[in-house]
């Protein structure tokens, strides 16, 4: 009876540390299912982040690619505009040219108008003779 006694302690100190072993171990599964979660959570994360950033690259790439159509339609503009500044300083030149040879002409206009006078004099004062 004595040995049955000591085999049945010896079968509940077994069982105890079975028991203890099984509720180590099911702490053991809950912090790795915990960590699991977890790790799942970042990676949804880091998904969701690297999706953001692929959006952003985009967006920036749109916005590099219009500031530089921009830049050339300006470019273009500012040549346009330099072109049109030529043009009328040619302009400027030409009427510049054009008063002169006007005022030329209206020299030339008065001098003839002055020595017609001076013909109808003339012929006047040859009359007069």
């Amino acid at each position: 009876e004595s040995n049955m006694e000591e085999m049945r302690s010896e079968l509940e100190g077994q069982a105890a540390t079975i028991n203890q072993s099984e509720s180590e171990m099911a702490e053991m599964r809950c912090d790795i299912e915990t960590r699991a979660v977890a790790m799942e959570q970042s990676e949804a994360e880091m998904e969701d982040m690297r999706s953001k950033l692929g959006t952003q690259r985009t967006a920036l790439n749109r916005s590099e690619s219009n500031m530089e159509e921009m830049r050339s339609k300006l470019e273009t503009q500012a040549a346009e505009l330099k072109q049109s500044e030529a043009e009328m300083e040619a302009m400027k030149s030409s009427l510049k040219s054009s008063d002169k040879t006007n005022s030329k002409v209206e020299n030339m206009r008065c001098n003839m108008e002055t020595q017609a006078v001076a013909l109808e004099q003339s012929e006047s004062n040859m009359e007069e003779m």
